[in-house]
């Protein structure tokens, strides 16, 4: 039979008349919703800015030149909304994570170094293998005495402090070569660096003095004192100091951006010292590096907090929150506005996209004939979108057709733990009058918070019904739905509390009662009142006289005795909850 699209097989087989009905709906797309938390998140909170997560405000600021301090848009608010904004910043500042934060975690500190390199320079206590072999021989570890000399008997003392270890092995063959002019070969090999301290202070987690050689990292001795504190320290300013003067600065960023790092050899003694945190502007949204970027001074251009933030190709726009002349103030300015836009320490800038593709993706799967996903009109409705599916109504069971969507999902798990939070709430209060009952509901306590261990890993999959006895709900796609088109099946599946769990064949005119017979009958905690069929379509029917049709799933759920459980009612309604969202019967 050649392929149809899903309209025409249903028509073909006379099964549909559509109705519109309602269908219950995520409040917004996952992306969408997504923005707008972190938008809230970041404190963009009047009213001119809670409207930035897809319309533009009523006022917006006049864009400054970078000469000029600008004066940004604000909502007029009274000192109880200043207070609340306040806030807001406060704690979104807490919040922010400074850039380079991941830095120190231990892995410069654990790194395993000889220091001997070849721009290593050699240093008073070095130790260093001389041999001498030919008409003259010598074999023997002399360290570098305190004026920087090998000592080497028949030759005298040879300067080698100061060099590079590269130029070690020239430094001695050249000197020996003065005594012994013809058959002595030379050979020598610098065997180990001296430890030597080096205190580390300022702004990190564990000020001290901490032994390295003097060939490690600047990094590597801040990562042993713990690294920089990120509530007080720079990572901007960073200097060595050697007898009080500083011999060397580093900025960390530009370590952190293009891997520049100077690299001083390092003297017992030295001192590294952090400096105190500079300014900061808070960056959240669709950038690569979200984090609170210190700059060391102010003010700065929204151009110079991109070079950092790097945001994402698609952004438009940029909802900007601080303080100007000790009031709050919001803004939301285009992107190409913003980059002119000078910003102050504590700003707040959330990155965003306000463009919308004219199409959007949806995916099919199951039983169908072509790709697997579609590009839609934006606000497609389903039954639009079902013409561009082709499927073969041999196969297909078009009556059935359902939709995955991702907000319901996270609204079921949402409203599953909540459901959760309310069991373990009453089950950790139940009273007890005597040490008996006390005991009776520890144990109670004990088994029903193991219950709700198990049903919090339950994932719902988020699925939406739009095909019942009445028809298919022409409802608008969203992006990211999943179009799920059943096969069909001659076969009922009985799960759930029943001695034999098992797939069987359809059996006309059987009920509930026959296929549970047929599954071994009712396990011994079961309960034959508390029964769900889930059709094909995902649609859930309760009770035991409910008609059974091909490709159902008989649940069968397991008593709560209310003798033995105070929150019973409570259970009942967590294990209707999951197996209509999920499919499945958590056991006590």
């Amino acid at each position: 039979m050649p392929a149809l699209s899903i309209r025409s097989a249903a028509a073909l087989a006379g099964a549909f008349v559509v109705a519109a009905f309602a269908v219950a709906a995520a409040p917004a797309a996952a992306q969408d919703q997504d923005q707008f938390d972190r938008i809230r998140r970041f404190a963009v909170g009047s009213a001119a800015a809670s409207a930035v997560g897809r319309q533009r405000p009523p006022r917006r600021t006049t864009v400054q030149s970078t000469t000029e301090t600008p004066e940004l848009g604000q909502e007029a608010a009274g000192v109880a909304a200043e207070a609340r904004e306040t806030r807001k910043i406060q704690a979104a500042e807490a919040s922010a994570v400074p850039f380079g934060a991941s830095l120190f975690g231990g892995q410069f500190a654990r790194e395993r170094t000889s220091g001997l390199n070849p721009n290593y320079r050699i240093a008073p206590g070095d130790q260093v293998a001389v041999n001498l072999y030919g008409a003259q021989t010598f074999s023997e570890v002399v360290p570098v005495d305190a004026q920087g000399n090998l000592f080497i008997p028949e030759v005298g003392p040879v300067q080698v402090a100061g060099l590079p270890n590269r130029a070690l092995q020239g430094a001695v063959e050249g000197r020996v070569r003065r005594v012994f002019t013809e058959n002595v070969q030379v050979y020598v090999n610098l065997l180990g660096a001296q430890t030597l301290g080096v205190f580390v202070t300022g702004a990190v987690v564990n000020p001290g003095r901490y032994s390295g050689l003097p060939s490690d990292s600047l990094l590597t001795f801040i990562d042993k004192a713990g690294g920089i504190d990120l509530a007080r320290g720079s990572f901007r300013d960073v200097q060595i100091k050697r007898g009080g003067k500083r011999i060397a600065e580093a900025d960390l960023y530009d370590f952190l951006l293009d891997g520049s790092l100077p690299t001083p050899q390092f003297r017992d003694g030295d001192v590294i010292l952090v400096g105190p945190i500079g300014g900061a502007v808070a960056v959240d949204g669709d950038v690569r590096a979200p984090a609170a970027f210190e700059f060391g001074s102010f003010p700065v251009i929204g151009r110079q907090l991109a070079a950092y933030a790097r945001p994402l190709t698609d952004v438009t726009h940029v909802a900007l929150s601080g303080f100007r002349n000790g009031q709050p103030v919001n803004a939301y300015l285009s992107y190409e506005d913003f980059l002119e836009t000078r910003l102050l320490d504590g700003d707040l800038v959330m990155f965003q996209s306000d463009l919308r593709a004219e199409e959007v993706f949806v995916s099919v799967e199951g039983e169908h004939l072509g790709a697997a996903r579609l590009a839609i009109a934006r606000g497609a409705q389903l039954e639009g979108v079902l013409d561009m599916i082709a499927v073969d109504p041999n196969v297909a069971a078009t009556d059935a057709i359902y939709l995955r969507r991702a907000s319901v999902a996270r609204d079921q798990k949402r409203a599953l733990d909540r459901s959760l939070d309310e069991l373990e709430r009453t089950a950790l209060a139940a009273l007890s009058q005597t040490s008996s009952q006390a005991e009776i509901r520890a144990a109670e306590a004990e088994l029903v918070l193991e219950f709700i261990k198990r049903a919090r890993n339950v994932r719902p999959d988020g699925r939406v019904v739009v095909s019942t006895d009445q028809g298919r709900a022409n409802i608008r796609l969203e992006p990211g739905d999943e179009i799920v088109i059943p096969q069909k099946t001659d076969l009922v599946l009985i799960s759930g509390e029943v001695t034999l769990p098992q797939s069987v064949a359809f059996q006309e005119g059987a009920t509930v009662e026959d296929y549970v017979e047929r599954a071994g009958g009712y396990a011994e905690r079961a309960d034959p009142d508390k029964v769900i069929v889930i059709r094909a379509s995902g649609e859930a029917l309760r009770g035991p006289d409910t008609t059974i049709r091909r490709g159902d799933q008989i649940l069968v759920l397991p008593i709560v005795d209310q003798k033995y459980f105070q929150v019973a009612t409570d259970i009942v309604e967590v294990l209707f909850r999951v197996a209509i969202i999920a499919a499945t019967v958590i056991a006590l």
